[in-house]
């Protein structure tokens, strides 16, 4: 659908490049925002067929954002659908969104089948100009040609090396390539991005400070990026602080912070010398 436009809101950088990767297939036009702040500037200048806008964002969630849009006169996107990005599947979400003035939701991490059922359902049927599925499936095709030829060329130098996904016996590599559309060469972008964009000094920052509510928003982020690329032990780790940040359960938090950082810090480690290799 080349005509298509979209706008996906989120804070974390590498849950924008999944988005963008998953959709590339598509030939959608995709636009991108960081913050509330910034995806109210976007939409008061092009008009989108559909939004995605990230619940738990620092500064101006997903609720006030959509609430101020709601509110803009000069917002061109009055009647687009905006469509809630969270990691938070619990039972009676979906009422709960609506009842916010979001017509669906789509939970983190997001699985490429039901990313392009959403946006079928939304996108105008009559843009719509080509078969989604078999177009996925011969991008899929052409990029692991390209990646069969560059392992190929990797293992003549190497011969003595363990395959790259085979040296990430630290993660679930098959539930991170899962989230990655199948696609190696995808998957391995998206540790690069996680490892390079890591949130380590900030979970420090806040738990130092005592800033509860911005703790929180780092755990929640962790929580989906970790599952995403196959770190579930941390992912877990990660919602049980979330958790208790939530019910004000700090002593938890103080007695398990240092664990989750050690763990947290032995994965980036870990990464970082499978990917720099």
């Amino acid at each position: 659908a080349p005509d298509g436009k979209i706008l996906v809101v989120d804070d974390v950088p590498m849950n924008l490049k999944v988005m963008k990767g998953l959709l590339k297939c598509t030939k959608l036009q995709i636009d991108v925002a960081e913050s509330g702040k910034q995806c109210l500037e976007l939409i008061k200048e092009k008009e989108y067929h559909i939004i995605f806008l990230d619940h738990m964002m620092p500064e101006m969630d997903g609720v006030e954002t959509l609430q101020l849009m709601k509110q803009m006169e000069e917002n061109v996107n009055k009647d687009t659908p905006v469509i809630m990005l969270t990691a938070n599947a619990i039972s009676g979400a979906k009422e709960e969104y609506l009842g916010y003035g979001f017509c669906d939701y789509l939970t983190k991490p997001i699985y490429e089948e039901e990313l392009e059922t959403m946006i079928l359902k939304y996108l105008p049927k009559e843009i719509v100009k080509q078969n989604v599925e078999n177009a996925n499936e011969q991008s899929k095709a052409t990029v692991q040609e390209e990646t069969i030829i560059e392992e190929k060329m990797v293992s003549e130098e190497l011969t003595d090396e363990k395959n790259w996904l085979e040296r990430l016996d630290f993660l679930d590599t098959a539930t991170g390539l899962m989230y990655c559309g199948g696609v190696e060469e995808f998957y391995r972008e998206i540790l690069g991005e996680y490892a390079n964009n890591d949130r380590y000094e900030m979970l420090k920052e806040a738990f130092a400070g005592e800033d509860w509510e911005n703790y929180r928003i780092q755990v929640h982020a962790l929580k989906s990026t970790s599952l995403s690329i196959g770190a579930s032990e941390l992912s877990e780790e990660a919602r049980q602080l979330e958790m208790a940040t939530k019910e004000e359960r700090y002593f938890y938090i103080k007695e398990n912070h240092d664990n989750m950082m050690s763990v947290y810090q032995e994965l980036l480690t870990a990464l970082h010398e499978v990917l720099e290799d």
